[in-house]
């Protein structure tokens, strides 16, 4: 049999046991609450018919004191005093006569001998209420004959004996009544008792006794599985422990790969980064190389083109149409002069080599400012202090590319450039109110390398990182871009 269905079986007796003992008890104490309410009533009965024999007594006691002559006395009072007794006596024998008393709640539990009782007494009731009735309207009218009234008070006497003597018995029976229930509620009693000892009986025989084998029973393999736990449990021990020893040499061997890693992942970030560096150089040293060519070689032949077409003076011989051709020829040379120039100056600008970053940053936004159509405004405000040559150069690199972006891309309206630095930071901030851009096409784009503007956002990021700064480009379509780098100082 399974433990819970052993447990249930259990409960339900158990339960059953103590359902029966509860009602036994509860039934007991109805009864003998139920008991002694009705002894309480049959005590106040028999005190209620012996003072039925008290008030018999005391009218007799009053006739004679009302009929003698000895002893002076307010015939008055004992006159009133006969009447209220002899009222009270006559409401009393009815009230028990007839089992219910006048104003009270108490029913007098007669039985067939008390109603005998009071069929054999009414007899000499009657003689003695009606003679004594009788005696009070003679003694009331003043018109009492000597032979009627001794004749009435002999009735009274005689009677009275005979009233006291049965009323007497109708006293010993309600006692008796009163004495046969209590005798009864004791024998309701003892077979509660006795009921309610069989249920404890068979509950201690058929509940507890098995549910003591059967717990007996659990005790011991409860024992028995705590003797194999506790051997399991140093098995399980044992193999923790060497799991903690292999955890932790996992852990060990886990943390050097991650110094290893980290350290060969910093070693190709560094080796990226002096590649960078020197491929930057290269470029800025081949910029440089190119900026001297075009100056040296290029625009001063140029130059002398230029000088060579400005001493021809003397127009007269050529023809009208060659006259437009050399117009148009000396034209170009200047023109070309001119673009010469700035692809120099934008190559290396010599005014940032000169004169440093905050120059170099202004004549970039004057330059910018007359090539296109947008307001371009700057606040430059840096002191006086030297930067290193290479991060000069990575600034001001990202912010040309910043600027030619804005100009060339964002249709903008207005083109912000502010450079301060404080305490911790130099900032650079370029913002404009132009179309904007999807960043994330442009990341894309950077990954795959398709455009020179993703190009140009993909070298912007390569020179912060060089020169540990912070980049930050925030674009919202239609609404413009913000480019910020800040540089720790």
């Amino acid at each position: 049999m399974q433990p819970l269905t052993i447990a249930r079986r259990f409960t339900r007796l158990y339960v059953l046991a103590l359902l029966g003992v509860a009602l036994l008890s509860i039934l007991g104490q109805i009864l003998v609450q139920f008991t002694l309410k009705n002894h309480l009533n049959d005590s106040w009965v028999v005190n209620y018919a012996g003072r039925q024999r008290f008030q018999s007594q005391l009218i007799t006691k009053n006739v004679v004191l009302l009929n003698q002559t000895t002893i002076p006395i307010d015939t008055t009072f004992y006159l009133m005093n006969l009447k209220t007794v002899l009222n009270n006596w006559e409401s009393y024998h009815e009230g028990l006569k007839s089992g219910k008393i006048k104003n009270s709640s108490i029913i007098v539990p007669n039985t067939p001998e008390i109603y005998q009782l009071f069929a054999d007494i009414d007899p000499h009731f009657y003689l003695v209420k009606n003679n004594v009735k009788k005696i009070i309207t003679m003694l009331e009218n003043h018109k009492a004959d000597d032979t009627t009234m001794k004749e009435a008070i002999r009735t009274v006497l005689a009677n009275e004996f005979l009233f006291l003597h049965k009323m007497d018995r109708i006293v010993f029976q309600y006692d008796k009544n009163a004495r046969e229930k209590v005798k009864t509620l004791q024998q309701i009693e003892f077979l509660l008792i006795t009921f309610t000892l069989i249920i404890l009986l068979l509950e201690g025989f058929f509940v507890f006794r098995p549910a003591v084998n059967t717990l007996r029973k659990t005790i011991l393999q409860l024992l028995e599985s705590e003797k194999k736990k506790t051997l399991i449990n140093q098995e399980l021990s044992m193999i923790n422990n060497q799991l903690k020893h292999s955890n932790q040499l996992l852990e060990a061997t886990k943390e050097e790969l991650l110094q290893a890693t980290q350290k060969r992942y910093q070693q190709e970030l560094n080796e990226h980064k002096i590649t960078t560096i020197a491929l930057l150089q290269g470029q800025e040293e081949e910029r440089k190389r190119i900026s001297r060519e075009l100056h040296d070689g290029i625009g001063q032949t140029l130059t002398v083109m230029k000088l060579l077409a400005e001493k021809i003076k003397n127009l007269e011989s050529l023809s009208a149409k060659e006259k437009v051709v050399f117009l148009e020829l000396k034209s170009m040379i200047f023109k070309t002069i001119q673009e010469v120039r700035n692809i120099s100056h934008d190559l290396m600008p010599t005014v940032l080599s000169d004169f440093g970053l905050a120059s170099a940053l202004k004549d970039l936004v004057e330059r910018y400012a007359k090539i296109t159509s947008a307001k371009i405004t700057s606040e430059i405000d840096l002191p006086m202090q030297i930067l290193d040559k290479n991060t000069e150069i990575n600034i001001f690199r990202i912010a040309q590319e910043a600027l030619t972006n804005a100009v060339k891309h964002s249709k903008a309206t207005e083109i912000k450039l502010k450079v301060v630095q404080n305490q911790k930071y130099l900032v650079f901030l370029l913002v404009d109110n132009g179309i904007g851009f999807q960043l994330g096409e442009y990341k894309s784009e950077i990954t795959k390398g398709k455009s020179n503007a993703t190009y140009g956002l993909q070298n912007m990021k390569q020179r912060a990182s060089l020169i540990n700064a912070q980049l930050q480009i925030v674009s919202v379509m239609d609404r413009g871009t913000k480019v910020m780098l800040k540089i720790k100082n």
